[in-house]
């Protein structure tokens, strides 16, 4: 096989250097980040292990709490329970004819 030869000018030859340099920046760049991420992700994991256990510890001492706590007798009060859905339906339906009453006032204005 026989070598071939292609000559670069010096402004094509500064221009594959400049782009190989910048390649090379971006990459090392992107190793950077993935290192700290990394470190990142590593102490997250240690506080979420931590956060449990002081959680797990919590809930223990409020179970003897409420073991040591006299136990009071109230009576049980009934009250009306309405699901979220129907009061969203009826905020919802309330703000739709404040807002017809508003548009048939402007209208009736002009």
């Amino acid at each position: 096989m026989k070598d071939e030869y292609v000559r670069l000018y010096v402004g094509e030859k500064n221009f594959g250097y400049r782009s190989l340099l910048q390649t090379q920046l971006g990459l090392l760049n992107s190793v950077n980040s993935f290192r700290s991420y990394k470190l990142l992700r590593q102490d997250e994991l240690k506080l979420k292990i931590s956060l449990k256990s002081k959680v797990g510890e919590a809930i223990v001492i409020l179970d003897r709490l409420m073991d040591l706590l006299p136990k009071t007798k109230m009576p049980h009060e009934h009250r009306e329970v309405k699901t979220i859905k129907e009061e969203e339906k009826l905020t919802l339906q309330g703000e739709i004819e404040e807002i017809r009453k508003k548009i048939q006032s402007l209208q009736i204005g002009f």
